[in-house]
Formats: structure tokens, sequence, C-alpha cells
């Protein structure tokens, strides 16, 4: 715990500087991946604010997809905490979970899934949810179960090892580096990639449960109809085929 304080103490008083000297020194490397998230997202809001959406629920799900696909994935998580594009936001990474410095194997495959499976599936929900594609509430259910299991396969792990990569704050000092680092990007962080997740899966399953009640309704309906038909047309062609028998039966019921 000493360590992560002077660490943080050190960071935390050389940051300014050390990020303007890595922006400098790393110019091209820093403003592609920013320039090119603030592209995707500034055309994801334009494209969000022109598209009739009828329902709120579903532009708030496709702007936290366009959030999360971006700026969580494909920036942040993938390149500053994987390809390391600024080095001083790298040691902020560090400084959460030790597991980054090292690049342990449990990390790369998260992010491999995120970069790879997750950032897509989410710029494809984005787009799904502001144009209603039908697709959408299938992909949500698969790209949250990719969400949770990604984020507690992350926790877990550490959980289980005694949370020896974590800044823990388990004395409830709740001074400013365990705050940042364990009760907002860990303890917050993971809730929310816990909680959203199972609720965005809910609202789909809900929504697909009541189409499929409908079709089985109206599939239902249908079978019934066509028997009727089909008692109808037996007793039409019955009755053209031996007229005289019918005929006579008219007559005995008389």
């Amino acid at each position: 715990v000493v360590d992560m304080q002077d660490s943080f103490v050190e960071l935390s008083s050389r940051f300014p500087d050390k990020l303007v000297l890595d922006v400098k020194e790393h110019t091209e490397e820093f403003m592609w991946p920013i320039l090119v998230s603030i592209a995707l997202i500034a055309g994801g809001i334009h494209f969000g604010k022109k598209a009739r959406v009828p329902s709120l629920m579903d532009k708030v799900i496709a702007y936290w997809y366009l959030w999360n696909g971006v700026w969580i994935h494909l920036f942040l998580d993938v390149g500053i905490g994987y390809f390391k594009r600024v080095p001083s936001l790298t040691a902020s990474y560090a400084l959460l979970d030790k597991r980054y410095d090292v690049m342990d194997s449990t990390v790369q495959t998260a992010i491999f899934v995120e970069l790879f499976l997750q950032a897509p599936g989410c710029l494809c929900l984005c787009y799904g949810f502001f144009t209603r594609k039908q697709w959408r509430h299938p992909l949500q259910i698969f790209v949250c179960s990719l969400h949770l299991s990604t984020t507690i396969f992350y926790a877990m792990t550490e959980v289980v090892e005694g949370m020896p990569s974590i800044p823990v704050d388990w004395n409830l000092e709740f001074s400013i580096e365990h705050i940042i680092y364990f009760w907002i990007y860990f303890v917050a962080a993971t809730a929310m990639w816990i909680c959203v997740p199972l609720f965005l899966a809910g609202y789909s399953m809900r929504i697909l449960s009541r189409q499929v009640a409908k079709l089985e309704e109206v599939t239902l309906q249908d079978n019934i109809d066509e028997q009727n038909s089909d008692g109808e047309s037996i007793i039409v062609t019955d009755s053209v085929l031996n007229p005289k028998e019918r005929a006579q039966e008219r007559k005995k019921v008389k």
C-alpha cells in the first residue's frame, strides 16, 4: 500500500508535465487515436440526432454502446492500456492494476475480447438501435454476455488470488488514490459493467419473449383456421361426390 501511495503521489505531482511531454514526444501516436475516437463519437452523435428513434430507451442504449465501443474499448483499454500510446496514461493503468504493467495473460485475454468482439459488437449495436434493425436484440444479448463474462472473469481472478494487484482500501481510509483507483476504477466500474449489461440483456429478452409469444399465438390461430377450413372442404367435397346419399340423409332428418 505504501508503494502504491508513493507511486500515486509521484505520478500525480508530475502528471500534467509528464502528459504534456508525452504528447510532444509522441504527437502522432497520441493524436491519431484521439482524432479517430472524436471523429467516431461525433459521427455517432450526428447520426443519432438524425435518426428517427421513437423510443428514448433505444436512443440511450445506442449512445451507451457508442461510448463503450469507441472510448472505453478502443481508446482506453486497447489504445492506452495495451498498445501504450501515451506512457503517462499507461502508468495510471499500472497503478489501477499491476497486471497491466506486466501484461498478465488475464488482461491480454480481456483486451483481445474487447478488440475483436466487444468493440465491433458495440458499434454494430449503436447503428442497430439508431436504425431499429431486427437483429439488435439478439446481438445485444450476445454482447452483454461478453461484457458480463469478461468483467466477472477479470475481477474474480483478482479476488480469488487475494487482490495482490489492486490498491485495496479495506481499512476505509478513503484517500485520494484509494477513491480513484479502488472505489471508482475497480469497485464502481466493475459494478456498472455487471449491472448495466444484466439490465440490457433482460430488456432484450423481455422484448424477444413478447415477440415469440405473439408469433406462437398467431401460429396457433393459423393452425386452428387451417384445420377448420380442411373440415369444411371435406364436407363440401363429400356432398358434391355423393349428392344422392346426402339428399336421402336430409329427408331422414326431416
